[in-house]
């Protein structure tokens, strides 16, 4: 056991605590000296491990920390060292199961169980090692040698070479087994998580955007909230959140060259969190709180276009894109920020040739749509206003889609034929437009803030009020175009549920939660607020056990009080008691009188001295408990049925001897 521990603090690096709790359990192996433990001794053990291991839970939940499963040894290691260092070599089932200690208290168990748990504490020791997650050949060929010593430890010396002989073949084969799973795990997270979740498009992806076009038959999309955005002033609905930009297209796939992440430094200290993205202009600008809930504390932030500073996130590291993507890592997976912005402001680099690239694939459909509407050249605003005209007339918004025609891919269709699609078929195809006029242009996901909750008092935005839109490089900065029609708002609006003011109810709720729970968690009040929280109900805790204990005492000084008033003499069972002990019948330190007598009536005692002893058994409780005693009389009688009772035992002793 010892091994296994020092392997687990060397996985988790908790050092500090493997080597004492290992020294501890394997000196039990030399020294000589035990604890009487009595069943309740080893109540109090389990319920000393159980509050440990809930207070390591509470501030594993509240303090937001690691996970808690490698600390499982040091919650449960009280009980471990008081099996090894009892005189019973187990632990009593009732510290391990409630049913079982109220049998063991009731007295309907004849002996005493116990089972062994160091077996059970190993497994505990060896998952709280793999929790540390080090994914190396080392783990896995200590975590072998542990179990294949454990397991032919209690095997007979003449069948551990037979065990040794099957156990290594099966733990090669578990290894190549374990880096399989590994590279189905990595498979899974990197390419099909990847896939679904841009599918989904409840996570950005500031590389590449898989859109919808191509999909045949209706888009659902999600109800689900993912920011609240709370306007502090002047505010328009219908306002874009900007996420990401790409620069190039190929197949209904958007990819941002060339966007590698620069770092950001803070204005200040991290734990404050203002950050300074751009030169504030020379007007007053706006101001949104925005809150958002970060996988793993980690993801794209959603900015007002045009923002230049965020205050009030504390964020571990803030880095950019030249598309104006921004990625954080934050100390807590709920942030929550204050966005200013102001229309001026523009975030995005410079374009470069990518941002005018038509692919083969597309280039002869976004041709002809220009030169049938007689497009002839023209100032970069003209173009603009030139494809916006030309969306305006015969589109519509649509999430059902047909099967393109043979031959056309479905920008071609949607141009051509259909004339129906969502913003991701808009905005594609404006992109390529204005690139077809000789206009830099880029493509940009994020979402539009149009719903207001009275609940929340903000705007709520949900998975469903995703969007794209394209950017044009104009008059020397990056300016939206969306062509998309007005009504997608109302359009998706209509696939609301029945149940969503119900679930939206229980979504604030959570929120109201997380804010409490990660509300100013660096230099802010919450902790005080649980610091009293917790004090208060400490001084109640020692409050109600002084008064039991005060209650106890009272009581007890009544019974005594009383039993002096009586002047009950002392119990002649005691000499019985002793005589029965010297006979060979032993009595278990935990062991009751009463069922002590009940045993060894039931073992073989003979019928009169079995009744004898219970007879005097029951009258041993009335001196020792019954307010007023035993009279005089009954006190004579019980006196000669013990001499006679010691008689017998003596009688027994002699045969036994002889």
């Amino acid at each position: 056991m010892g091994a296994t521990l020092l392997f687990w603090g060397w996985q988790t690096g908790f050092w500090i605590w493997a080597v004492p709790m290992a020294l501890v359990l394997e000196a039990s192996r030399y020294l000589p000296y035990r604890w009487d433990w009595t069943p309740r001794d080893f109540y109090r053990l389990s319920d000393f491990s159980a509050l440990l291991l809930m207070g390591m839970v509470a501030f594993r939940f509240i303090a937001g920390t690691e996970s808690m499963a490698r600390w499982l040894p040091i919650g449960l290691f009280p009980l471990l060292c008081g099996q090894c260092y009892s005189n019973v070599g187990g632990v009593d089932r009732g510290a391990l199961f409630y049913t079982a200690r109220k049998k063991e208290k009731e007295g309907r168990f004849r002996r005493r169980r116990t089972m062994d748990v160091s077996y059970l504490y190993l497994a505990c020791v060896i998952i709280a090692a793999s929790a540390a997650n080090q994914r190396t050949p080392a783990f896995y060929a200590g975590m072998t040698v542990l179990v294949g010593w454990a397991l032919g430890y209690r095997r007979p010396p003449a069948r551990r070479w037979p065990f040794l002989l099957v156990f290594v073949p099966v733990a090669f084969i578990g290894f190549g087994a374990s880096i399989g799973l590994h590279n189905l795990q990595v498979w899974l997270e990197t390419d099909v998580i990847q896939w679904m979740t841009d599918r989904q498009q409840e996570t950005r992806n500031p590389f590449r955007s898989m859109t919808a076009i191509g999909e045949i038959g209706e888009l659902k999309l999600h109800d689900r909230i993912l920011l609240r955005v709370k306007p502090i002033g002047a505010f328009r609905a219908g306002q874009l959140l900007h996420e990401a930009s790409f620069n190039r297209y190929r197949n209904g796939l958007w990819i941002a060259g060339q966007a590698r992440f620069e770092p950001l430094s803070p204005a200040g200290s991290r734990n404050r969190g203002t950050w300074n993205l751009e030169k504030p202009p020379s007007e007053r600008g706006f101001v949104s709180e925005i809150t958002m809930k970060l996988r793993d504390g980690k993801g794209v932030l959603s900015l007002p276009l045009g923002c230049y500073q965020i205050r009030s996130l504390p964020a571990k590291k803030l880095e950019r894109n030249p598309y104006g993507a921004f990625r954080v890592s934050a100390f807590s997976p709920f942030v929550s920020y204050r966005a200013r912005y102001h229309p001026s402001v523009r975030l995005q680099a410079e374009p470069n040739d990518n941002d005018l690239d038509l692919p083969t694939s597309e280039r002869e459909v976004v041709m002809a749509q220009l030169k049938a509407r007689n497009w002839r050249g023209g100032s970069p605003k003209e173009a603009v206003e030139f494809v916006r005209s030309f969306f305006r007339s015969g589109f519509t918004y649509s999430l059902k889609q047909e099967p393109p025609r043979k031959g056309l891919t479905p920008l071609a269709h949607f141009l051509q034929v259909s004339h129906s699609g969502h913003c991701e078929f808009f905005a594609t195809a404006t992109v390529l437009m204005l690139r077809g006029a000789g206009i830099p242009a880029r493509y940009a996901t994020g979402y539009a803030v149009s719903e207001y909750s009275r609940l929340e008092k903000a705007f709520v935005v949900r998975s469903r009020h995703a969007h794209a839109w394209a950017l044009a490089y104009l008059d020397g900065s990056w300016v939206p175009v969306d062509t998309t029609p007005s009504i997608w708002l109302e359009a998706e609006q209509e696939q609301t549920g029945v149940l969503t003011p119900v679930v939206d109810l229980f979504r604030w709720a959570g929120n109201r939660f997380d804010i409490w729970r990660h509300h100013q968690r660096f230099g802010g009040g919450s902790r005080g607020w649980l610091l009293l929280l917790a004090l208060s109900g400490g001084i109640v805790l020692l409050w109600r056990v002084l008064r039991k204990r005060a209650s106890r005492k009272q009581q007890t000084r009544t019974v005594s009080e009383t039993v002096d008033e009586a002047t009950h003499p002392v119990s002649p069972f005691t000499a019985v008691q002793e005589s029965l002990i010297d006979a060979g019948y032993t009595k278990n330190r935990w062991e009751p009188p009463g069922e002590w007598i009940a045993r060894l009536s039931r073992s073989g005692l003979g019928p009169d001295l079995a009744d004898d002893l219970q007879f005097v058994v029951r009258q041993h409780y009335r001196v020792c408990f019954h307010p007023k005693g035993l009279s005089d009389d009954e006190l004579q009688q019980m006196k000669i049925q013990c001499r006679s009772v010691q008689e017998s035992l003596a009688g027994i002793q002699q045969k036994t001897k002889g």
